[in-house]
């Protein structure tokens, strides 16, 4: 064998030896997303659903990263991550984005069938139809210089993003058919609160990839949406990836996922649940937890007063007894608390869990049940009796907030102690023969002490300056005194957050709510219902 043939057996040799390693790699890669893959499904299957999430995302960044995510591997991988986003979070958009992945590598693929359910089948079929041109996924084919094939590209093709992070710019790569009538193309995106779309020229590089780029100042709240859509030259769309009414949307991570020290070297395996910790991938700022928020609302009440219950400065003179005896309320009926204002202070247990303290503080403003002015001049120096103007309570509350979205419904629970008061028109109580009177002169009239004063004055002649009752009310045809109710309250309620504004770290918004409270009859106090129905600012912020 002569020298040049034993070079070219030499090259040959290290050629060899150079691929077969890189083969074993790829073929070990392969095994490991499919031992994910499997690990995934079974976290499914016990509901642990952030967890099967997670796992299937990080093997298929690994697997696009070694340029293997065209694979039928990966299609099973996105397969089932549709079928995690659909079944576990009930999220259609993104699980059909997954299954339109799957099929646009392998147009073979079908549902577990021990896992698949109408609403999965429907979804998976409105992907088939996204996906006109399907073919079975075939292993990568070496060409004649060793390296992939190229193919043959129709239609836009793109890849959805489902995650990244805040902060961070974030590349969208797209591919663009020969078959398209189309010279340019155009990346559209939105982040929270943003009512239009954002729209970026993408640039085609020399392997023929258009790539657009989403900044990072854009990449805040919990969710990005975006979508891809080609023009010809004169302008107008021809065909597009995603659309304004339903886009891709990328979740936005707040934190990188730590790798597991005993799998650090290994570029498959994000860190796996340990004890305590399965299901509970999200950082804490992402789950929401010490996130603080502050409500401040006004608004009315109308109350609900029972049979029974006493207005607080009005006593009455009852012919049957020949007594005076707090003024009553004969039925149960609506009355109101002009003004009150609600002041809470928070933070989130979870993204959509919270526990706050909140103060509420109730102005009467229109009572004018009060006896100051008359007792001044009483002869007996009887002291009169102050209207009240407002009430304080206060209350421990949890609150759910639904959705992530802008708008937010919500709903919350609380415990409180305190007063509440409502306004009551009691001027049919009185006449100029028997006026209303205030606790003092109440209980100097029903001790008998009135009545010797009085005689004792008489005999005196001192009957014109002799000791008198206050009234409550001088004007007959204009009482309107207090009914409290208290001192323990259970609440319940909900409304709408909206938020107005957002910015790194917190947001701004509007409130509106409504809160039935409920009065129990403890250490004395009046029982009845109170709603409030209010609006205010809130924000959050850390």
């Amino acid at each position: 064998m002569n020298r040049m043939r034993l070079a070219q057996v030499a090259a040959s040799l290290l050629v060899l030896a150079a691929a077969v390693p890189e083969a074993v790699a790829e073929q070990d890669l392969l095994k490991q997303a499919e031992k994910l893959n499997k690990t995934a499904m079974e976290d499914y299957d016990s509901l642990e659903f952030d967890s099967a999430r997670q796992t299937l995302l990080s093997a298929i960044a690994k697997l696009r990263d070694a340029g293997q995510d065209d694979t039928p591997t990966a299609a099973k991988i996105y397969t089932n991550l549709g079928i995690v986003y659909i079944a576990g979070f009930k999220d259609k958009n993104r699980g059909l984005q997954q299954f339109v992945n799957a099929l646009k590598i392998d147009g073979t693929i079908v549902l577990d069938p021990e896992r698949a359910t109408p609403e999965l089948q429907e979804a998976f079929e409105a992907a088939q139809k996204q996906v006109p041109a399907r073919k079975p996924a075939k292993p990568p084919v070496a060409d004649t210089d060793g390296g992939p094939a190229a193919s043959n590209v129709q239609g836009l093709q793109h890849a959805a993003i489902d995650e990244a992070k805040a902060g961070v710019d974030v590349p969208v790569k797209a591919q663009l058919g020969s078959d398209v009538a189309a010279s340019r193309l155009f990346l559209f995106y939105r982040s929270p609160g943003q009512e239009e779309y954002v729209s970026v020229p993408m640039n085609v590089n020399a392997q023929g990839d258009w790539i657009g780029t989403i900044p990072g100042e854009a990449m805040e709240g919990k969710s990005v949406q975006y979508y891809i859509e080609a023009r010809d030259a004169r302008g107008r769309p021809v065909i597009a990836a995603g659309t304004a009414a339903s886009p891709y949307i990328i979740s936005v991570l707040e934190e990188k996922v730590v790798q597991d020290n005993d799998n650090r070297d290994n570029p498959l395996i994000a860190k796996p649940p340990v004890d305590g910790d399965k299901g509970k991938k999200d950082n804490a700022l992402g789950r929401g937890f010490g996130r603080m928020f502050v409500n401040v609302m006004f608004g009315t009440s109308m109350g609900l007063e029972v049979s029974g219950n006493t207005t607080e400065v009005a006593y009455q003179y009852q012919t049957s007894t020949g007594k005076y005896a707090q003024q009553a309320i004969d039925g149960t009926g609506t009355a109101l608390e002009p003004l009150h204002m609600d002041m809470e202070l928070g933070v989130n247990i979870t993204k959509h869990l919270g526990i706050s303290g909140m103060v509420r503080t109730g102005f009467t403003l229109l009572n004018n049940a009060d006896s100051s002015a008359q007792a001044m001049d009483n002869p007996a120096g009887i002291p009169g009796t102050a209207k009240a103007s407002g009430d304080v309570s206060g209350f421990l509350r949890l609150r759910y907030l639904f959705l992530e979205d802008r708008v937010r419904p919500l709903l919350h629970l609380g415990l409180g102690f305190g007063s509440i008061r409502h306004l009551l028109d009691i001027h049919a109580a009185e006449n100029d023969t028997n006026p209303l009177v205030d606790a003092v002169s109440a209980q100097y009239f029903n001790s008998g002490q009135y009545a010797q004063d009085y005689q004792a004055w008489a005999s005196h002649g001192m009957k014109g300056t002799a000791p008198r009752l206050n009234e409550v009310c001088p004007d007959h045809n204009n009482c309107v005194d207090t009914v409290a109710l208290g001192m323990m309250f259970v609440s319940a309620g909900g409304g709408l957050y909206v938020d107005l504004t957002k910015w790194k770290n917190g947001g701004f918004g509007l409130l509106v709510d409504v809160d039935a409270i409920l009065a129990l009859p403890v250490g004395g106090g009046q029982t009845g219902l109170n709603f409030d129905f209010q609006v205010g600012l809130g924000t959050h912020f850390l």
